[in-house]
Order: C-alpha cells, then structure tokens, then sequence
C-alpha cells in the first residue's frame, strides 16, 4: 500500500461536485484529498455497500443506477431499500429504462458546472463479428442516426448507431473482429465539444 500511495504523489484531484460515498465504510467524501487516502486505503479493505445503503438511506435516496457489468448490488438493494427503485445497467439494452429512471427521479441534463465527456463511447450490443459501413475515417463527421456498422450474432445483425451528431476519432475494432457485448467498438466527439 505504501507503494500506491507513493504513486499518487502529485497527482492533481478536485473535490467532488456531487455527494460521492466511500465504499470503505460508507461515508460522505468531504473532499478530492479525501477521496484520494480512503481509494488508496480501499484496495486492501472489505467494500462495505451495506454501509452505502445506509447512508443513501438516510440522505433521502429515492433511486439507484448500477453501472455494469454486474446487477449484484442492485439485487441486495431491492430487499435492503424496498422503496427505491433500481436498474442494473448491463447492456445497451438497459439505456432505456436508466434514462426512464433518472427522469422520473432526477435530471438527464448535467448540472452546469458539471464535467462533460469530450468524448463518447459506442459498444457492442450483443457478441458476434463487426461488420463496418463502409471505409469511415478518422476525422469523417457523422450525423444523429448514422449508423456506422453491425455486429453479426446468430440472433441477427444489430446496427451500431450514433444517436448524436458527432466526429470519429478512433475505431477501437477492426471489419470482422469478434466482439463481446459491451465491448467499446469506436470513439466519437459529440457535436460542439472540441
């Protein structure tokens, strides 16, 4: 441990914008130095996501998005919070209700003096081989819709679209690579961004 945190020296960090919980015992991060000595502590200590529950408990927690791969923390969360709704997100199939949930319980739009990705990700929908549109490249801007190749599975073909305007600035696969789901596939700068 003490080579982890000699690692982190000079690193530059922020305090959080947003109430971040530690999973080493559940506690509201006061600040980004703070965050820093409990991860660094966390690698070597037990996750306490029974401390998190109840700390989003009492903070009035009226839903909860796990980020994939799992759902495990989702599933202890429907018989430890009853009254909160969840969804796991495990595949892009799960985007729907994620964004169904955040409406219905928060905001789609990020705060304004938020932090906004420069860049997005595309993944694989399902496993199987990807099958490129075409020569695209780097550098070629694409609109909403565009769909920009598939991925072949024994279920059929799923399109991979971008959903937004944007710039391609690295494919992450190559035409007739096998693919997993969830795989990052290409890597796009959403329209007024740069």
């Amino acid at each position: 441990m003490a080579e982890l945190r000699a690692a982190t020296t000079g690193l530059t960090i922020h305090d959080p914008r947003v109430t971040l919980l530690s999973n080493a015992d559940g506690g509201v991060v006061a600040s980004g130095a703070d965050w820093l000595a409990r991860i660094v502590n966390q690698v070597s200590a037990p996750v306490r996501w029974d401390a998190c529950m109840a700390t989003m408990d009492s903070l009035g927690a009226t839903a909860l998005i796990e980020l994939a791969p799992g759902g495990a923390l989702a599933n202890i969360a429907k018989r430890a919070m009853p009254g909160v709704a969840r969804v796991a997100l495990k595949t892009p199939d799960d985007l729907p209700a994620a964004r169904a949930l955040l409406a219905e319980h928060g905001t789609l739009e990020p705060p304004a003096d938020a932090d906004v990705p420069e860049w997005r990700l595309l993944v694989a929908p399902a496993a199987g081989v990807f099958r490129a549109c075409g020569q695209i490249p780097l550098g070629t801007a694409v609109t909403g819709g565009a769909e920009l190749g598939h991925v072949e599975s024994r279920g059929g073909g799923h399109p991979i679209t971008s959903t937004f305007p944007a710039t391609v600035l690295e494919w992450l696969v190559k035409d007739g690579d096998p693919v997993d789901a969830g795989q990052p596939l290409v890597r796009l700068q959403p329209e007024g961004t740069a």
